[in-house]
């Protein structure tokens, strides 16, 4: 058992005091998962990053945010849970359905190569750290085979029990493999000269 607790906040809660003052906060809440568990784990993450995803027209109550809070980390029931705050999980369609396509979609491989590799679905990185000291590799070492992502829930891809990973590339990164290439590479011109 390899448990993380990941803290999310709900935006827009609205807090009324006695004395009549309404007060907005983003509201912290803290759910714990197991790491080595693709389910419910990574549900409970995909819902939890819906919820913090929150843009809807009303601010949310605190007391429905204490509920929320309540269930997710109870991981009680996530039928319940997705029919209950549907319009928090979703709040242009309030559809059950956007909601279970979100947090049951299938696995999708990483985008560019461990570990370097990013969550095809929110782009943060898979491993933490800074590859100019090393951060970046001890934290692959410590968890070489993530079953989701961490910061949304999305499922990791594998084939022949290898992480599947595709190179991504946009426009600066080819610019730079590009100038890389040209400088590493020797021209006709380099070689006529020998």
């Amino acid at each position: 058992m390899n448990e993380v607790t990941l803290t999310k906040y709900l935006k827009e809660v609205r807090r009324v005091e006695d004395n009549g003052d309404v007060e907005y906060l983003m509201y912290p809440f803290d759910i714990t998962v197991d790491e080595d568990l693709e389910y419910p784990s990574s549900i409970m993450v995909a819902l939890a990053h819906l919820a913090a995803s929150y843009k809807g027209k009303l601010p949310l109550n605190i007391d429905r945010a204490l509920e929320f809070e309540e269930l997710i980390c109870e991981e009680s029931n996530i039928q319940k849970i997705v029919e209950k705050f549907k319009s928090i999980l979703d709040p242009k369609d309030f559809s059950e359905w956007n909601v279970w396509k979100y947090i049951l979609t299938t696995p999708k491989p990483v985008d560019f190569q461990p570990p370097f590799s990013m969550c095809p679905r929110c782009s943060e990185r898979v491993w933490t750290g800074d590859p100019a000291n090393e951060e970046i590799f001890e934290s692959y070492h410590r968890r070489e085979n993530p079953l989701f992502c961490l910061n949304c829930g999305q499922r990791f891809k594998y084939d022949g029990g290898r992480l599947s990973y595709r190179g991504v590339a946009d426009a600066e990164t080819v610019k730079k493999l590009e100038k890389g290439s040209k400088d590493l590479q020797p021209t006709f011109a380099e070689t006529d000269a020998e």
